[in-house]
């Protein structure tokens, strides 16, 4: 784990440096939008009382006390942007480290996606930075789990239990977002093939309990939470399963467009209809000379670039599931963008695959 993160120093402050520039702007933004006003009211007036009755009826009782932790601190407004910023410069790393680390990409391939990653459009929640604990700052730990996981694939020692525990314990904590739960199972297929291809004992006896805990633990989550934190009062439906099968339908094709397809085209439309030809002009040529620098560093047989896509449509329908089942609609932009949580990472991988197979792109 050391091993790779100094190896890799260079790009991953390629990739922080980035992601300061394209969301450094969270440190900048007093606005409270959304779910925000109730919490920023709440801790004004010190209404304790109304923030744990709301947390405790929708289930997410932890949000209360992280809360009330934030809300102490003396400048709380910029604490809630720090997270927000941090999160999503750690989902970006945790990207870049677990590809390099399982030899999936090689660190230029890494660092592209990391970046496509970080320039996904279509989700404005972390700008809402009050709200970052249930949604942004969930994903940053849930891929923190992700990393430390994959470092103990064939670590059979103190160290890799270590890792392992601590992967669990981050998994755990990242569920409070109920998506993840879903989405744990695109991981979980990743580490079951990381096992079984690149450790040297396969599964042993020590690989498959941590197979079967990593199995049980989203079960035993939910279970926990049904049994000790239900949704009830107001918040009693709240998020329930609907087997509406035109419903489900209906909200993964739009989640297809607006998670995917208009984040995709939609900025390159919108570069050509400004008719600003030397904006379009510089847009070309800096895109060129960066295919050109890195069509031999980044380059990928077509096989593996169709696999890539089949990764990234397959882990957005995960990342769309929980909101397909309970009738859930997204849209473009504003508080509806919330849905689109865990699609940083499948729209990175989908615009790099199609990259890939485009002829006088990275291939």
């Amino acid at each position: 784990m050391i091993e790779t993160a100094s190896n890799s120093m260079p790009w991953m402050v390629l990739i922080l440096g980035y992601g300061f520039l394209t969301h450094g702007i969270i440190l900048f933004n007093d606005g409270l939008y959304w779910d925000g006003w109730f919490v920023d009211l709440w801790q004004h007036y010190k209404d304790g009382k109304s923030m744990r009755r709301f947390y405790w009826e929708v289930g997410m009782p932890n949000l209360y006390f992280e809360h009330r932790i934030v809300g102490r601190l003396p400048r709380r407004y910029v604490a809630y942007r720090v997270i927000s910023l941090a999160s999503i410069l750690i989902i970006a790393v945790c990207v870049f480290l677990i590809a390099v680390h399982t030899n999936a990409f090689n660190p230029l391939q890494a660092t592209a996606i990391s970046l496509l990653l970080l320039s996904y459009p279509a989700y404005a929640v972390t700008f809402e930075s009050v709200v970052t604990l249930q949604y942004t700052f969930r994903i940053a730990i849930f891929y923190a789990g992700c990393f430390f996981a994959t470092t103990a694939v064939g670590q059979p020692n103190l160290a890799g239990s270590i890792g392992f525990s601590i992967s669990l314990v981050l998994f755990f904590a990242s569920f409070t977002a109920n998506s993840t739960l879903v989405f744990f199972w695109g991981f979980l297929l990743l580490y079951v093939w990381l096992v079984h291809s690149r450790s040297s004992d396969g599964f042993g006896m020590h690989e498959y309990v941590k197979v079967a805990l990593l199995a049980v633990l989203p079960f035993a989550y939910w279970f926990m939470k049904e049994r000790w934190f239900p949704r009830h009062g107001y918040y009693e439906n709240y998020n329930r399963i609907r087997l509406a099968p035109f419903s489900i339908l209906q909200v993964g094709l739009r989640a297809l467009r607006y998670g995917i397809d208009v984040p995709m085209i939609k900025p390159i439309l919108e570069l050509v209809r400004s008719k600003n030809s030397s904006l379009i002009f510089s847009c070309v040529f800096l895109g060129l000379l960066t295919f050109n620098f890195a069509k031999d560093l980044a380059a990928m047989p077509a096989l593996a670039a169709l696999q890539v896509l089949a990764a990234g449509y397959g882990l957005m329908l995960l990342g769309a599931s929980p909101f397909m089942l309970v009738g859930q609609g997204s849209w473009e932009g504003g508080w509806g963008s919330k849905n689109f949580m865990l699609f940083h990472l499948p729209y990175a991988l989908i615009v790099f695959g199609w990259l890939q197979l485009f002829p006088n792109s990275f291939g």
